[in-house]
């Protein structure tokens, strides 16, 4: 497994793990709680596996610019410099991931 791939995995890890393992509003930010809401497509108050797996495979399809099926270390630095950008946009009150 290559590098990126593994920085890849750790990143979607602490970006999704943390909402997943606790209840929308229990604690969380306003993005953790975002991200929580927008995985928990049923609206149970709970993400299973098949939600996760789908948020992840949105993610991965987001990050794959060219549609191959296939992440290269410029698909990745050009999404995390979006998603970097996106966060100062909305730091700033002008967006939404």
């Amino acid at each position: 497994m290559s590098n990126i791939a593994i920085i890849l995995i750790i990143l979607a890890a602490m970006i999704i793990a943390a909402p997943v393992a606790a209840q929308p509003g229990a604690g969380m930010s306003r993005g953790q709680e975002f991200i929580f809401r927008k995985m928990d497509t049923n609206r149970d108050g709970t993400v299973d596996q098949q939600e996760y797996q789908a948020a992840m495979q949105e993610r991965f399809n987001q990050t794959d610019a060219n549609h191959d099926g296939v992440l290269t270390q410029e698909e990745m630095a050009a999404r995390m410099t979006q998603l970097q950008e996106l966060r100062r946009m909305r730091q700033q009150g002008g967006g939404a991931e």
